[in-house]
């Protein structure tokens, strides 16, 4: 019953220091649910793991909490301000997760041709190459990749 009663009061101070850190919540926003949840905690985690196993973890709690008063921060430096970062890969521009539809209801969508940087002339000659000459019998018309195109026509 005493280790029950010790692992509880572990288990709820562990507990408070994690709320704290995370949130940098006073003491005096704990309440009685805390306590509760603690002695249940304490209950349960007392089949699996004896109080030695559960020393360190709270050691590393502390510290991590330590660290933190002191103004460093626990998160990963970005890597452009790292000296030995290596420099970032410049790419044309993002590759499309969709395809863009140039053709909707026989209807050029003039905006994702400008996403495309092409123009309405190439479009025609593009599916003129296809064997479509009229585009409003073309239903939906999309781009996907550099040149592969999907087209459904009425």
């Amino acid at each position: 019953m005493d280790a029950m009663i010790v692992r509880a009061a572990a288990t709820y101070a562990a507990l408070v220091l994690m709320k704290q850190y995370k949130k940098e919540t006073t003491q005096t926003q704990q309440g009685p649910f805390e306590l509760a949840l603690a002695l249940f905690a304490g209950e349960a985690v007392a089949a699996f793991w004896p109080l030695w196993v559960l020393f360190p973890l709270f050691l590393l709690l502390i510290a991590a909490m330590l660290k933190r008063k002191k103004g460093e921060s626990g998160k990963l430096q970005h890597t452009s301000k790292s000296p030995t970062a290596a420099p970032p890969l410049q790419k044309e521009r993002p590759a499309l997760a969709m395809p863009l539809p140039l053709i909707i209801d026989g209807m050029i969508q003039h905006d994702h041709l400008r996403e495309l940087r092409q123009t309405e002339l190439w479009l025609r000659q593009q599916l003129r190459k296809l064997g479509y000459r009229d585009i409003k019998k073309i239903a939906y018309c999309s781009l996907k990749g550099k040149e592969s195109f999907f087209i459904d026509s009425f």
